[in-house]
């Protein structure tokens, strides 16, 4: 950034002309994910302090509020901005408004944040506590059937979304071992219950990266189980 800062500051001067730089940085990481174990995403503060003009970026992704584009930058180019009539064309509602102020309110303690959004909470929580989780879910699963229907495996949690779609996080999964049934086919169950459970299907076996689970989705795990399980 700071090479572009600097042709556009040398280009600006020969030709007597203003030269803006922008920075798409789409992902929208608003706190230094390296210092919580090595995830590298440059941040929307480093981008302004390098000099760029102009950052965009999503109002999801890592920042973790609602679907949205966001422009920061020179006062005088969000002026701009502001006054043309795209603007007003493609503004958001004011629904997702609250959403996204409400999310920027956490941001103010960095601590509180990386536990209140759900995003962020599922990056960098620990390993230990991922492993414990995958314990509890299944001994709750193989008590409730009262034999062996699930197993612990190590898995690797993909960020995706568009901001790290090569990054991955040690993780572990649930194996959902039903007699004579596919992968496809208890995906397919899983996945029609009434509050959809989305799996993976790793070396054919489903699995569940409890990465991903909220608190109260053991119970919809084990709904959707007792409607199939007997079944094979």
């Amino acid at each position: 950034n700071e090479a572009l800062v600097a042709l556009a500051k040398t280009q600006k001067a020969s030709l007597n002309q203003d030269i803006i730089t922008m920075e798409d940085l789409g992902s929208g990481a608003l706190i230094d994910f390296s210092q919580y174990g090595g995830i590298k995403e440059n941040t929307v503060t480093a981008s302004l302090e390098s000099g760029i003009d102009l950052v965009t970026f999503s109002g999801d992704k890592l920042l973790g509020g609602p679907q949205a584009g966001i422009i920061v930058g020179k006062k005088r180019l969000i002026d701009k901005i502001k006054k043309h009539p795209l603007c007003r064309a493609l503004r958001v509602c004011k629904l997702t408004i609250a959403a996204l102020e409400g999310t920027l309110r956490d941001y103010y303690d960095e601590a509180y944040a990386t536990q209140s959004i759900p995003t962020l909470k599922m990056m960098l929580e620990d390993q230990t506590a991922l492993h414990q989780k995958a314990t509890d879910l299944v001994n709750t699963i193989n008590t409730t059937f009262n034999h062996p229907l699930s197993y612990v495996t190590e898995v690797d949690s993909t960020i995706g979304g568009g901001a790290l779609p090569m990054s991955k996080l040690k993780s572990y999964g649930v194996v959902l071992d039903v007699k004579e049934m596919s992968a496809n086919t208890i995906f397919n169950h899983m996945k029609a219950h009434q509050t959809p459970i989305i799996g993976i299907i790793r070396d054919e076996h489903y699995l569940i990266d409890v990465r991903t689970l909220q608190e109260n989705d053991t119970k919809h795990i084990l709904e959707a189980l007792k409607k199939f399980v007997n079944l094979s």
